[in-house]
Parts: C-alpha cells; structure tokens; sequence
C-alpha cells in the first residue's frame, strides 16, 4: 500500500513536472516565433542622397571634376560602382558629361556615358540621388532624381550598371566607404561642397526600413574668414 501511494504521488509529480516542461517549450517557441518575425530585414536596396555646391566653374580647365563611389561592403575589394562627374575617362578622356563605371578590386568591368556638358554655371548646386540594389545576386548602381542647370533633370533607369555579384543583400554596406573614397580630383578650390545628405535603407518589398539623415561631407572649401 505505501509503495502504491508513493507511486502514484511520484506519477503526479511527474505529469505536474512534464506539463510544466512543456508548457517552458511552448513558451520558448513562440518566444522564438516572435523574436524572428521582429527581427530587422535584410537590406536589398540603399539610397544616398548627394549635394554638390559650385563656387566658379572653368570650362577652358574643365573644372572641377570629382567621383563619387557606393560599394555592397565597407571596402572595395570586391564589385563597387563609381561615377566620375564632368568627365569620362574610359576609354579615353572627354570634358563634360558623366560616367558609371563598374569594378572589382582594381579590375575594370564596365562603364556608361551619359551627357556631354561641362560645369559652368557660377553657383549652381547639383542634386541626386544615388543607389544600390541587389536582386537575386544582380548588384545594380542607378542615378535618379537628378537636378542640375548644366543637364537639367538627369537619371533613371536608363541610368545604370548592373554586375553579377556573390551577395545577396546590403547587410554589410556603409556610408563611410561611399565618404572615404569619393573625391573633388580636380579644381578642389572651385567647389564649395560635396556631401552626403541622407541615406536610406530599403528591404526587399521596397519598405523603408531607416532613414540616416546625419550629413556626411566628402569636401568643403576652407572659409576665407
């Protein structure tokens, strides 16, 4: 009889202890449930929006001229995209004008020509906006929203490259790659200001997933006072 009550306390413990194990599980699944559907999305898309500021602009000199440089990684040791501004220097040099380019490493892919005026308006500001979108490893730099009195409006799809590419999202991309190698290459003193405006990330549904509205200046002109 004594044995045959412990037993029965003990298969009562038991079914207690196992439905509060289960219960513990249930919990830590949907826990787990919950932490992956709030978790941050992966980065399929990222915009910069860019500002130049000219003070005097020469066409005799073609000047100034600048690049400016957007990669998938904090490096550029592997594909990134560059465009170099009031110049193509691909296969050969011309004033005026734009050109994407696209490289690994130091190998050059391929480059596109777009416009063939040169800078010349004192004072004028050139606005747009620049980005990166990786689809099914298809990594493509885009120019839009483009505005400018030398070209007037400029970009859009037919402005872009796009490369094959070993990612498959922008997770490792980061302004400051994009602000340490751009640069005025020429007539530095003739620009007043070359910066970044605001970044933005997009998942794969084209949602915006953050805004980065901290200014980022690749150039400014020392002030005369």
């Amino acid at each position: 009889m004594l044995i045959r009550k412990l037993s029965g306390e003990c298969r009562g413990l038991l079914r207690h202890r196992t439905t509060a194990a289960l219960a513990a599980v249930a919990f830590m699944v949907a826990g787990t449930s919950v932490y992956s559907y709030d978790a941050t999305p992966d980065v399929l898309r990222v915009e910069e929006d860019w500002e130049l500021i000219l003070d005097e602009p020469s066409n005799s000199i073609s000047a100034p001229q600048m690049m400016t440089v957007m990669s998938p990684k904090e490096d550029l040791g592997d594909l990134y995209g560059m465009v170099t501004w009031n110049y193509r220097e691909i296969p050969s040099f011309y004033s005026g004008g734009l050109q994407l380019q696209s490289w690994s490493d130091d190998l050059f892919l391929y480059s596109k020509n777009f416009h063939e005026g040169e800078f010349s308006t004192k004072g004028e500001t050139i606005t747009w906006t620049q980005s990166l979108k990786v689809n099914n490893n298809i990594l493509t730099l885009r120019i839009k929203n483009g505005q400018s009195d030398t070209w007037g409006s400029f970009g859009g799809t037919q402005m872009q490259l796009s490369e094959l590419i070993l990612v498959n999202n922008l997770n490792n991309y980061s302004p400051e790659t994009s602000v340490e190698n751009s640069a005025v290459t020429y007539g530095a003193y003739r620009v007043v200001r070359l910066r970044i405006k605001e970044v933005r990330y997009y998942d794969a549904d084209n949602n915006l997933i953050s805004t980065d509205s901290a200014s980022r200046v690749v150039h400014e002109r020392p002030s005369n006072n």
